[in-house]
């Protein structure tokens, strides 16, 4: 579990870590609601993807682009 360390420490922004059905997990982070942060993802529209065992994530995507990432890897 490559984030399960991040669900234990203070992060400067918002964070949620979920869990697909192959076992791999789902970081998503946005930046706080005054814009403070340090995430790809503006707060309410936009955020930041990363799944375990990707190269990198995935920045600036709204819901409908993380719902249609994450239905494709």
């Amino acid at each position: 579990m490559a984030f399960g360390g991040l669900n234990k420490m203070a992060v400067p922004h918002n964070h949620i870590v979920l869990t697909m059905a192959d076992g791999r997990e789902v970081s998503i982070i946005q930046n706080h609601k005054d814009g403070s942060g340090m995430a790809c993802g503006e707060y309410g529209h936009t955020v930041e993807v990363w799944v375990d065992g990707e190269d990198e994530p995935v920045y600036h995507k709204n819901f409908e682009q993380v719902m249609d990432y994450l239905s494709k890897i």
